[in-house]
C-alpha cells in the first residue's frame, strides 16, 4: 500500500509539473548529487560545469603525471618490474579520464536521457504500470549504491595499507622508521617524495579518491538509466497483457476509441524506450571500447604484478583488492546491459503470450509493428565491436589470462 501511494504521488508530481526533473524522484537523488560534484550533471550551467571538470581533470593529472614520468624511467631502464606495478594505477587515472569527458562531451544528450525519464513517467497511466517501472528502477538504484560501497571499501583499504607502517610508527616507534611506501611509484622531479612523505600521501590519497568518485559517478549513471529503459521495457509488456485481457474479459473481445488508445499507448511506450535506448547507444559506444580495452589491460597486468609481489603479503592483499575491483568493474559495466538485453526482447514474448488472438485483427496490426521492432534486441556495444553482456564478460576474462601469459614472457 505504501509503495502504491509513493507510486501516485510521484505520477502526480511528473503530470502536474512538466518542468519537473528527474533529480527530484529518490532513485536519482543521490546520483545527481555525484554528478553535480565532479560537473557533468546535465542541467549544470555550461561554465559552472567547465569550472569543476577542468581542475578535476589538472588535479588528477597532477598526482599522475608524476607517475607517468616514473614508468618512463623504469621502462628507459628496461625495469619491466616496476613497469608493470605501475602500470595499474595509470591505466585507472586514464580510464576515469575517459569517462569524464566522454559523458561531459555528450551533456546534452544525457539531459535529453533525464527528461526522456519524465517523459516516460508520464505516460504510465495507472499505479500498476508505475510499479512496474519503479521496481526495475530500484533495481538499478540498489546495483548502483552497492556498487558504490564496494568501490569506496577498496580504495579505502587501498590507502590504509600504505599508512599502516607510518602510524605503527607514531604509536609504537623502533629505534629506526618502519618501510615506507606511497600508493603510487612517483616522481615529482624536484621533490623528494620520501623526504616530504606525508604532503605527498595526502597528495595522493586525494588524487586517489577523486579517480574513485569519477568512476563510480559515470559508473552508477550508466547503471541507473540502463535500468530505466530495462523498466519501460517491462511496463510495456505489461501494459500489453493488461490491454488484451481487458478486451476479451471485460468488452468481450469489442474494442472502442478508448481501447484502441489503449493499444496506441502500447505502441507509444515502447516507442519512447526505444529512443531512450537509440540515444544512449550513442552516448556510450565509443567510450566502451575505450574501456574495454583499458580493462583488458588492468586485469592482465595486475596480474603479472600480483605474481611478481606473491612473496610480499601486504603487498598481496593491496593487489588482491585491487584485481577484485576491476573484475567487479569490469561485470558492472556488462551486467545492466544483460538485463536490457533481456527486457528488450522480454516485449515480444508478453505480446504472444498475453490473449492477442481474441481481439480485433485492426489492434493485432497495430501488435505487430511492435512485434517485428522487439524480435531486434537492443544491445549496448562498444563500437559495434563488442557487445555489453555476461557472456561477453566470461569471453573477456579469458582473453586477460591470454594477456597475462603474453606479459608473463615478455617480462622473463
Amino acid at each position: 500500500m505504501t509503495l502504491l501511494t509513493t507510486n501516485t504521488r510521484n505520477k502526480n508530481l511528473f503530470q502536474e509539473n512538466t518542468n519537473a526533473s528527474a533529480f527530484e524522484l529518490p532513485f536519482y537523488k543521490t546520483l545527481g548529487k555525484y554528478m553535480t560534484l565532479i560537473g557533468v550533471n546535465p542541467f549544470q550551467n555550461n561554465k559552472v560545469s567547465l569550472a569543476r571538470v577542468i581542475p578535476l581533470v589538472i588535479f588528477i593529472m597532477s598526482g599522475f603525471g608524476p607517475m607517468y614520468i616514473r614508468m618512463w624511467e623504469t621502462l628507459y631502464k628496461k625495469d619491466f618490474d616496476r613497469f608493470f606495478e605501475d602500470a595499474p594505477q595509470a591505466l585507472t587515472a586514464l580510464l576515469s579520464t575517459v569517462k569524464l569527458l566522454n559523458v561531459f562531451s555528450n551533456k546534452m544528450r544525457f539531459k535529453y536521457l533525464f527528461n526522456y525519464i519524465i517523459r516516460g513517467r508520464q505516460l504510465m497511466k495507472s499505479s500498476l504500470e508505475m510499479n512496474v517501472l519503479d521496481q526495475i528502477t530500484n533495481e538499478g538504484t540498489t546495483l548502483a549504491t552497492i556498487y558504490r560501497k564496494c568501490l569506496w571499501l577498496t580504495v579505502t583499504l587501498f590507502v590504509s595499507l600504505s599508512l599502516y607502517n607510518p602510524l605503527v610508527d607514531l604509536i609504537a616507534p623502533l629505534n629506526e622508521t618502519r618501510p615506507r611506501q606511497h600508493l603510487f611509484h612517483v616522481n615529482y622531479l624536484f621533490l623528494d617524495e620520501m623526504e616530504y612523505f606525508w604532503p605527498v600521501f595526502v597528495h595522493l590519497s586525494f588524487v586517489a579518491v577523486a579517480t574513485v568518485i569519477i568512476i563510480i559517478t559515470i559508473d552508477s549513471l550508466y547503471i541507473v538509466i540502463i535500468h530505466h529503459a530495462c523498466g519501460m521495457f517491462a511496463a510495456c509488456g505489461h501494459l500489453v497483457q493488461n490491454a488484451t485481457e481487458d478486451t476479451v474479459e471485460r468488452k468481450g473481445g469489442i474494442i472502442d476509441d478508448h481501447g484502441y488508445k489503449e493499444y496506441n499507448r502500447c505502441i507509444n511506450v515502447h516507442y519512447e524506450a526505444l529512443q531512450f535506448y537509440d540515444v544512449l547507444d550513442v552516448c556510450c559506444r565509443n567510450s566502451y571500447l575505450i574501456q574495454m580495452g583499458i580493462n583488458m589491460m588492468l586485469v592482465s597486468v595486475t596480474a603479472v604484478e600480483l605474481v611478481i609481489f606473491f612473496d610480499r603479503p601486504a603487498d598481496v592483499i593491496r593487489l588482491i583488492s585491487y584485481l577484485a575491483a576491476q573484475l567487479f568493474h569490469l561485470y558492472m559495466i556488462s551486467l545492466p546491459g544483460q538485463r536490457l538485453l533481456e527486457q528488450s526482447l522480454a516485449v515480444t514474448d508478453k505480446v504472444w503470450f498475453s490473449r492477442w488472438y481474441e481481439i480485433p485483427v485492426r489492434a493485432q496490426k497495430m501488435l505487430v509493428l511492435m512485434i517485428l521492432r522487439a524480435n531486434k534486441p537492443c544491445v549496448l556495444t562498444a563500437a559495434g565491436l563488442y557487445q555489453m553482456t555476461i557472456e561477453s564478460f566470461g569471453i573477456t576474462v579469458k582473453a586477460c589470462m591470454s594477456y597475462f601469459a603474453m606479459f608473463l614472457s615478455v617480462r622473463e
